[in-house]
């Protein structure tokens, strides 16, 4: 079984009767598979945020020799907006 969440109505959309084309194609080419679809479930942001806490390794401060310098200037075109970077 394959259990496919999103949280796009795709069950819905490839079980009709009136598909067309591609839709149609990938619906045949998908049918012969046990796939499930289930609603993705919300991240509440802590939890989000308790991972990435949780997975980061520590960063050791650096000395002077691992920095390194970026000077920027503006847009190199009059009617666009943008930026430049040079890195030495």
């Amino acid at each position: 079984t394959i259990v496919v969440r999103t949280d796009q109505p795709i069950k819905s959309l490839l079980g009709r009767p009136d598909m067309a084309g591609r839709m149609l194609k990938w619906s045949l080419k998908l049918f012969k598979f046990d796939i499930r679809y289930e609603s993705r479930k919300a991240l509440k942001a802590q939890v989000l945020a308790n991972f990435v806490a949780k997975m980061t390794s520590p960063t050791s401060p650096t000395d002077g020799a691992d920095k390194w310098t970026i000077f920027v200037d503006g847009s190199g075109a009059s009617n666009a907006t943008g930026a430049g970077a040079g890195i030495i």
